[in-house]
């Protein structure tokens, strides 16, 4: 049984010892009244459940301490998801910080327009170790974004700390595949667009950090989640965005390789790529390799 008009807030947490405090403090200081706050602990090894637990002793909103093995993002948020009781979801990673008027926009605009399964908001990115502003990411829920995003062209149009999803949706939709890592929010977000309307609002509420650790930073695990990418439903119905994707994969990998070594791999990255989209290659190559700006895929997902 939900709650009508609570929003639960899911916060996985690994190791977050560094930036949980300030995350739990952007969720404490929301203008939305009511909120039950879900923190995740997925098998850490540092202070953080501790940290949680001090947090908890004087915060204005409800939080809950949940527990499991290590057993990843994905299997966090889907935990916190089972335990939730609010109407609306929020999902927030650990070292995310939101804008204090964040749920409260977002709720609005879901209740004002019924039909809406969920609400996406613009974002800044910014540099953990400095502070300074990267960039500002806005989009609309167009077909292009998502493509580009697909494609590995583009940052995410849905990053979980964007998004404010109805329960019953979620409940439709299913949850985060924890068979992948780095391109979860990717399939996530494909997925909740095929069931229903989405709506993106181009105010910057969230800010997203950018940190040397984070796991969309892991080429490997960007391989193993595309070879399951490629097979999901989204994708197989139109070759030309699978050999998009593909395309792109290989030019984003010879990219990494470009930057840390000096290996033939990264050329046999690139010709695996003109094979498959030939003038694809030519124009993304002579864009972003030449000139050194690689895929925008660091920006991908969490």
């Amino acid at each position: 049984m939900t709650e009508r008009g609570q929003v639960s807030v899911i916060i996985p947490a690994f190791n977050a010892e560094d930036f949980i405090e300030e995350t739990l403090a952007s969720v404490n200081d929301q203008t939305y009244p009511n909120i039950e706050v879900i923190i995740v602990d997925d098998g850490s090894t540092d202070s953080t459940p501790v940290l949680v637990e001090r947090f908890s002793a004087s915060a204005q909103v409800a939080v809950q301490l949940v527990r499991q093995p290590n057993r990843g993002v994905s299997a966090a948020r889907n935990h916190g998801a089972s335990v939730a009781r609010g109407e609306f979801l929020a999902f927030l990673d650990a070292d995310d910080v939101w804008l204090p008027h964040k749920v409260s926009t977002q709720v609005e605009a879901l209740r004002q327009a019924t039909e809406l399964i969920g609400v996406l908001c613009a974002y800044s990115i910014f540099d953990s170790s400095t502070g300074r502003m990267l960039s500002q990411v806005r989009f609309s829920e167009s077909d292009s974004h998502f493509r580009k995003w697909l494609t590995l062209q583009g940052p995410g149009p849905l990053l979980p700390s964007t998004l404010v999803m109805t329960h019953s949706a979620w409940l439709d939709v299913g949850e985060f595949d924890e068979g992948l890592s780095t391109a979860a929010d990717l399939d996530f977000g494909m997925r909740l667009r095929q069931f229903g309307k989405i709506q993106v609002l181009s105010e910057i509420l969230v800010r997203y950090r950018i940190s040397n650790n984070q796991m969309h930073r892991d080429p490997e695990a960007l391989v193993r989640d595309y070879a399951l990418i490629t097979q999901k439903s989204y994708l197989t119905h139109d070759p030309s965005l699978v050999r998009d994707t593909k395309a792109n994969l290989y030019l984003h990998l010879a990219y990494k390789r470009w930057l840390t070594e000096r290996s033939a791999k990264r050329l046999v990255q690139v010709l695996a790529a003109g094979l498959l989209h030939p003038w694809h290659v030519v124009r993304r190559a002579s864009r972003q390799l030449i000139r050194g700006q690689g895929p925008s895929v660091d920006k991908l997902s969490r």
